[in-house]
């Protein structure tokens, strides 16, 4: 209708789960230039936390597992 959404869902099939997501042009487009930026030099920041332990490549290629 000629207007942009204020918010967008996400909804997680498994756990059925729906999550509010504010559409933000600027962050996305932030977001999307750091993703490129990783792609392109091949560097991903670690991000451990309590959700590596679910990941297949936790003791395996992954740092996090070898800490």
């Amino acid at each position: 209708f000629g207007k942009r959404p204020a918010h967008a869902w996400l909804h997680f099939l498994r756990a059925d789960k729906l999550v509010e997501v504010p559409l933000d042009v600027q962050k996305v487009s932030e977001l999307l230039a750091e993703l490129r930026t990783a792609q392109d030099t091949l560097r991903f920041d670690l991000r451990e936390g309590l959700h590596c332990r679910a990941c297949r490549y936790y003791r395996d290629l992954c740092p996090a597992g070898l800490s």
